[in-house]
């Protein structure tokens, strides 16, 4: 349905022009007008007017007023820059007959950009102008601090000079008194001390610690939990690594840090640690001197699968099986096999193993130690995954070796 032309009535004199448009009970907040330099639009419920002005007119300076009598009233200024808006209009409109109506969008469209830069740039002034005022306000802030530090800076000047000042005159009468006084002070002077019975020698003893890093507050707290976790097998090794120094005659020289850094399970927790962060070969020589270490412990397949997962992370894939052949014969030697710490141990073994085979181009090997991996993780969906892909990669190679006569 097209919209409805509203009636309306104009009058004007050689500046200005008022027009009257009724408003059919709509109210002043749902209408909506639009105006350019010679072109107006107005548009209300179901009518909208259009109105293509003979000459230019002061688009900024419209004023539209809704009267208490349902009407709308637009004052509009002629444009006084242009001769031909000037004086008194025959019309108000561009008549119809000799309006074209090629010509006619031209003027609106040119009328509307025109009205589109204006608005765009009087936003640039206005984002210009509330940027100098930021600038303004922010200079002024930086002034007033300024002043303000002038001032403190002035003030604790003045109060260190009546300070010294004090100062000064106090020990001025000071001296005079003691100048003055009939029973100076003499300063006693320690005599010169007797050598003759050589050098002494001063012993100095340090607070032995369980850990050979200085002793920081802000790690008090983790080593105490470090050594409530390995407090048993911590004093079977402490007592071990100084039966070891005991033997060796030298009791006076026994530090309880050289014992910690013999223990195993420090050095295994020290690996941990710089695996935890990504330096692997710090981690893999943490777990080495672990291994070397002649204090016996009872997790040592833990410490040759966290080597063997380091060798891995560095590249070096066959110090990698080793580790976890080793590892996994330390397990079935113990023959506890229901422990579900060492099925976990198991199940990882083999994983390791069989990725660092799988990177060392034997497949036939990897395969076997996926699917042991799978015997003690049955279901688990990332194994089976791997299996078939090893299983599909070792039936291509089988193939291509039969077609090439191999």
């Amino acid at each position: 349905m097209s919209p409805l032309v509203p009636t309306y009535t104009w009058q004007q004199d050689e500046h200005k022009i008022d027009v009257r448009i009724p408003l059919k009970n709509i109210k002043a907040s749902d209408i909506d007008i639009y105006v350019a330099r010679t072109y107006i639009k107005i548009n209300f419920g179901k009518y909208l007017l259009e109105l293509d002005m003979l000459h230019s007119i002061e688009d900024e300076t419209v004023e539209a007023l809704a009267k208490g009598d349902g009407t709308l009233v637009l004052k509009i200024r002629k444009d006084e820059a242009d001769i031909a808006s000037r004086g008194i209009w025959p019309t108000l409109t561009i008549p119809c007959e000799t309006c074209d109506t090629k010509m006619l969008r031209m003027r609106r469209a040119e009328a509307v950009e025109e009205r589109r830069a204006k608005e765009q740039h009087l936003r640039e002034v206005a984002k210009e102008k509330k940027q100098d005022l930021e600038r303004l306000v922010l200079q002024s802030r930086i002034d007033t601090e300024m002043a303000q530090q002038a001032c403190q800076g002035k003030r604790q000047a003045e109060e260190r000079h009546a300070f010294f000042s004090s100062e000064v005159v106090a020990m001025a009468s000071t001296s005079k008194a003691s100048s003055t006084s009939s029973f100076p002070a003499k300063a006693v002077i320690p005599g010169v001390r007797n050598a003759t019975e050589g050098p002494t020698t001063v012993n100095v003893a340090f607070t032995p610690r369980l850990f050979s890093t200085p002793m920081r507050e802000s790690k008090k707290e983790e080593e105490e939990s470090w050594v409530d976790r390995h407090k048993p097998e911590w004093r079977e090794h402490h007592q071990e690594g100084r039966n070891q120094i005991e033997q060796a005659g030298e009791p006076d020289s026994y530090d309880i840090r050289t014992v910690s850094e013999r223990d195993p399970m420090w050095l295994k927790a020290r690996g941990d640690k710089s695996y935890s962060i990504g330096d692997f070969e710090s981690a893999r020589n943490a777990y080495t001197a672990a291994l070397q270490s002649q204090v016996r412990f009872s997790s040592r397949h833990l410490v040759l699968g966290n080597r063997a997962l380091s060798f891995f992370q560095i590249g070096q894939y066959q110090e990698c099986v080793e580790d976890c052949t080793e590892a996994l014969a330390i397990l079935l030697v113990d023959g506890n096999h229901d422990n579900r710490e060492h099925i976990r141990s198991f199940l990882r073994l083999h994983v390791r193993r069989a990725a660092a085979f799988c990177e060392l181009g034997e497949y036939t090997k990897s395969l076997n130690d996926y699917r042991m991996a799978l015997y003690y993780a049955p279901g688990d969906k990332s194994l089976e995954k791997d299996i078939r892909i090893l299983e599909k990669r070792l039936e291509l190679a089988s193939d291509t070796n039969r077609r090439i006569g191999i």
